[in-house]
């Protein structure tokens, strides 16, 4: 079931297509203070996965999303304030749409824990989750521009070795070199673009997208 089918009885006009068929915004300021961060919530749960969301500014919680559909691939745009999250055993059981999610920290920093590695993250670092396996993570950010870049892609779509996530996991990953650098610029353009693009164009935006997704 899509998000605005799940949500628009209530709220009907928080989420809305924005020039095509791929692209849907989100944000939380229409409805009452109280109501923003259960919300967020439930929208990160059915457009990403089910996480227990914590943040300090839950009574207020001011955010925006942006997601480009590339039916199986996705990129999400985000805007919020501090976050804490926790994908737990139970959750995964519950759950697991089986994907990685590259996450590319655009202003604050953050903390992630995967794969019993700790690391923290700046911005201008991505790292790499795996929903199909237990995992923590925070990231202190402002509400009031871009937080951060989520490029979600299914297992059967990069269908790496498990040896290999393991060792991808919870690694922050430069995006001002390299193929890091290309990686980010890319993700970037298509966000910028997102209107522009068509069903057509599918199949090379997401070719192109999961070519250039770097391995640390």
């Amino acid at each position: 079931m899509t998000v605005q089918a799940i949500l628009s009885r209530r709220y009907v006009g928080i989420i809305r297509g924005c020039g095509t068929l791929l692209v849907t915004d989100f944000r939380t300021d229409v409805v009452s203070e109280a109501e923003r961060f259960p919300l967020f919530e439930e929208v990160a749960a059915q457009t990403h996965m089910r996480n227990w969301l914590r943040s300090e500014q839950e009574d207020d919680f001011r955010a925006t999303m942006r997601v480009l559909s590339l039916r199986d691939v996705q990129v999400t745009a985000l805007a919020f304030p501090q976050l804490g999250m926790l994908r737990t055993p139970k959750l995964i059981r519950r759950g697991d749409p089986e994907v990685y999610q590259m996450n590319c920290a655009l202003k604050g920093d953050g903390a992630i824990s995967q794969h019993g590695r700790d690391a923290k993250f700046r911005a201008g670092e991505f790292v790499l989750v795996d929903s199909s396996h237990p995992y923590r993570g925070s990231l202190n950010a402002t509400p009031d521009c871009l937080s951060s870049l989520v490029l979600t892609v299914p297992r059967a779509v990069l269908p790496l070795p498990q040896k290999t996530v393991q060792r991808m996991s919870a690694v922050p990953v430069p995006l001002n070199h390299g193929m890091g650098g290309v990686f980010y610029r890319w993700l970037s353009d298509i966000n910028a673009r997102a209107n522009e693009f068509t069903p057509a164009d599918i199949p090379t935006l997401t070719s192109v997208t999961v070519d250039l997704e770097p391995c640390p």
